[in-house]
């Protein structure tokens, strides 16, 4: 599973809003008075090693509104904003590389100073990509990725890319400090149109060679094997040659009956997930796709009403089917796919005889347990007045469901499919109508995270996790604020919990279930009551970034 979003050659810094001000932060002209006005101030710096920086864009990103400033001469900025609640503060410049934003408690009334963000000059990395013979292979893509965890799964996050030249050469800027993995990979397979003989008995194929669709640097064939890059500040790290193994090659076939329909293939997450090929095919004609080394694959078809045969058109059926690739070809037959799917649900809480007001503020939201390269709208369904929700169209998948926007003390105490109970994180739309029982007797905690010296620790993950979780259980976290304080007001049920402070991980390495074995198992237990509220101190365990895994 592998997570891509656009490349950018500045530093940008990840800016996540936590709780949802209706109107996002202020850039007024002028000044900011925080009591006086009844508003938040946030001020700082944005510098490198060698001192400000001006004109440097700095993000304050709360969950309704994203606004921004540049930097004057002396590389400050300020923020102000009417409400309440954490934000993230971020910046960015070209020619620098990215970084950790900053979580900031926003409180009425109050200025928060020094909220200041070093950025450092960009590293790059080149080197070439060579085929068997040792011979340069011209427009190979090269991907930088930084190795972080999506619902508790490693996986990659796209930081970069080039193509190689007539040399076979590449070179990728941008780069931090982060640890980091370099994967070349071959172009697009495209697949062929099959005519198959009158003969009923296939026809022996020659064996074919080729050269594997992806490597790693340096040389490796896995993610686990590769060589972990990391680059200092304004580095130039050279030399990063990749050298593609000649291998045998095999091909699949298959059919699709629908119109206007799309393939995409490419590894299962358990052989690393590269891409290998996408286009459109045509309804009742087998197609064919060579070239292909032995793994385990995914196949996703995916079609679009007649009506609106676009790239932007209503996706109207979808199926995923894996197969392996061991030592010889593959014949899938037809392949089915499934229409999308009406979910209907309904919120109520316990205990409650009418349909409390704050329903018609939450949003249930569908999240695919798998990556998969096409999606539809509608995995987002409002809550009405009367507690009911809607997805209009999702596919058959297996899905994590999450509720936003529950007020203080209130969790999701039971979520039933047609009567049964199932986890938040093993629903399918196709197995009926959901309820989701909330209780309003939940429990809240908060506190502060410090150092040895007891001084206060900001941006610190906080995981929190019941006591008798299984695994796979989603741990609630969040960072700290910048005089280390945390809080859990909603989803926290009465109950026994570990907690901890760690810095140095990996994005949402906390959900991880190793990490969770290896750190969370042995931490501070709580027990919260009903309606309790309890406060902590904790002290931060510090952890090396990253490459653990």
């Amino acid at each position: 599973m592998r997570v891509r979003s656009a490349a950018a050659p500045t530093a940008t810094l990840l800016c996540i809003a936590l709780l949802p001000p209706p109107t996002g932060c202020q850039t007024s002209q002028e000044p900011a008075r925080a009591g006086r006005d009844q508003v938040w101030v946030v001020e700082g710096t944005i510098s490198n090693d060698a001192g400000p920086i001006p004109g440097a864009t700095v993000w304050c990103r709360t969950k309704k509104a994203t606004n921004e400033v540049l930097t004057d001469q002396s590389g400050a900025y300020t923020f102000k904003g009417p409400v309440a609640g954490l934000i993230m503060i971020g910046a960015e410049k070209e020619g620098y590389a990215p970084a950790t934003g900053r979580a900031v408690n926003a409180q009425m009334g109050i200025r928060v100073g020094k909220v200041n963000i070093l950025l450092r000059r960009e590293g790059v990395v080149s080197g070439r990509v060579l085929d068997p013979n040792g011979d340069p292979m011209q427009g190979v893509e090269v991907d930088l990725w930084e190795k972080v965890f999506r619902d508790g799964k490693p996986t990659l996050r796209f930081r970069g890319q080039a193509h190689t030249n007539d040399l076979g050469e590449y070179r990728i800027a941008g780069v931090g400090t982060e640890g980091y993995v370099l994967e070349a990979l071959l172009g697009n397979l495209k697949p062929r149109t099959l005519v198959r003989s009158g003969n009923k008995k296939a026809a022996q194929r020659a064996a074919s060679f080729g050269v594997v669709r992806k490597m790693f640097y340096s040389n490796a064939d896995s993610l686990e094997a590769a060589t972990p890059i990391r680059v200092q500040p304004g580095q130039q790290a050279e030399g990063l040659d990749m050298r593609l193994r000649s291998v045998e090659t095999f091909c699949f076939d298959a059919t699709v009956r629908a119109n206007n329909t799309t393939m995409s293939i490419r590894e299962t997450p358990e052989s690393g997930g590269a891409f290998i090929g996408r286009a459109d095919v045509k309804a009742g004609q087998a197609f064919q796709m060579c070239g292909l080394p032995a793994a385990q694959y995914r196949l996703t078809i995916w079609s679009r009403n007649q009506a609106e045969a676009t790239p932007a058109g209503k996706v109207v059926a979808f199926s995923r089917t894996d197969f392996a690739i061991t030592d010889r070809d593959v014949s899938l037959g037809v392949l089915p796919a499934m229409p999308v799917i009406q979910l209907t649900g309904a919120v109520a809480v316990a205990g409650a005889s009418t349909a409390p007001r704050f329903l018609s503020d939450l949003t249930a939201k569908l999240a695919p347990l798998e990556d998969r390269p096409i999606s539809v709208s509608g995995t987002a369904a409002h809550v009405g007045p009367s507690g009911a929700f809607e997805f209009q169209s999702v596919f058959s998948d297996l899905y994590r469901l999450r509720l936003t926007g529950l007020p203080q003390g209130y969790y999701v105490k039971q979520l039933t499919q047609n009567g049964r109970d199932i986890p938040l994180t093993g629903l399918r739309p196709e197995a009926g109508p959901i309820s989701i029982l909330l209780g309003s007797d939940g429990a809240i905690v908060e506190g502060r995270v410090t150092d040895k010296e007891d001084l206060p620790v900001h941006d610190a993950v906080v995981a929190l996790m019941p006591k008798d979780a299984q695994d796979g259980a989603r741990v609630l976290s969040q960072p700290s604020s910048q005089d280390g304080g945390f809080a859990f007001s909603t989803d926290v049920a009465p109950g026994e919990y570990h907690i901890a402070a760690f810095t140095g991980l990996a994005e949402g390495e906390e959900q991880n279930t190793d990490f969770v074995r290896a750190h969370l198992g042995d931490a501070q237990e709580i027990t919260l009551a009903p309606g309790s509220n309890q406060r902590l101190a904790l002290q931060v365990e510090t952890l090396q970034a990253g490459m653990r895994r």
